[in-house]
């Protein structure tokens, strides 16, 4: 197979088993010796899913050696649209020579893709579309029972996600923040340790337990008052995928400081 043919002589072209959309035509050369005037050149195409696509024939006008082609337009025409494996069988005088395969294979650039997941618990998260190269993420969700699979479809190709099976376990409060003692205008640090499965998070409150309605901190296991002026109760939640513990109250107990005045005496 080749792209291209010499015009004025049998000069081997170059030989190709795979062309692009772009590329204008798709050559079959042979060389043949002792030939005769009227011998006959038959080719016939074949596309990717084995019907015939076109035929073609010539009848030679010289006598002995020489060489002989026959070809199909691809870009603008039916081939280019038609990706994948090829064919042409070549006859002489009505005898099968031989069968020549080829690939038309789109350029990377010009192929249009799509990405899909098919599991629930899978989630893209970017390259859900594109064209030419590309990358696709991908995020699963924590697996709180037995293991499962799942596919993700790229470009027509299937990919297959395993997730093992993984205990997930609860938080549990190991050491409670405890309450402290400060003097007015002073700050207290409340620290929590739990165990679970990892990740833990941690929400820090105002007020008594179950009492959401004052938030405070950021999601650590450790929290620093503002200055207090006042005694003020604390308490956290520490949360993963599998549920949530909620601490005990600390109570951080403010003392007023204590006005001394000194009398002069006379």
């Amino acid at each position: 197979m080749a792209k291209s043919v010499p015009s004025s002589d049998c000069t081997r072209p170059l030989a190709v088993s795979s062309f692009s959309p772009s590329d204008a035509t798709a050559y079959s050369w042979s060389y043949y010796s002792q030939g005769a005037i009227g011998d006959q050149l038959h080719w016939e195409w074949y596309r990717p899913d084995g019907s015939l696509y076109t035929s073609s024939s010539f009848t030679s006008i010289y006598a002995g050696n020489g060489c002989f082609w026959g070809g199909i337009y691809i870009a603008g025409h039916e081939p280019a649209t038609e990706p994948g494996a090829w064919s042409v069988k070549v006859y002489y005088n009505t005898q099968q020579m031989f069968t020549e395969s080829f690939t038309i294979t789109p350029s990377v650039a010009s192929c249009p893709w799509v990405a899909t997941s098919a599991a629930s618990w899978v989630t893209i998260t970017s390259g859900a579309s594109g064209s030419g190269d590309g990358t696709v993420s991908f995020t699963v969700s924590v697996d709180s029972g037995a293991a499962r699979t799942g596919t993700i479809t790229v470009a027509g190709q299937t990919f297959t996600v395993n997730q093992s099976s993984v205990v997930c376990t609860a938080p549990s409060i190991a050491t409670q923040p405890q309450s402290q003692s400060i003097n007015s205008g002073q700050t207290a640090t409340l620290s929590v340790a739990a165990t679970g499965a990892a990740p833990l998070s941690y929400q820090w409150y105002q007020g008594d337990v179950d009492d959401t309605s004052t938030p405070v901190g950021t999601n650590l296991s450790s929290f620093t008052t503002p200055t207090l002026t006042s005694t003020t109760s604390y308490w956290v939640r520490v949360f993963n995928a599998c549920g949530h513990e909620d601490s005990d109250i600390a109570t951080i107990t403010v003392h007023r400081a204590v006005r001394r005045h000194l009398h002069r005496v006379t």
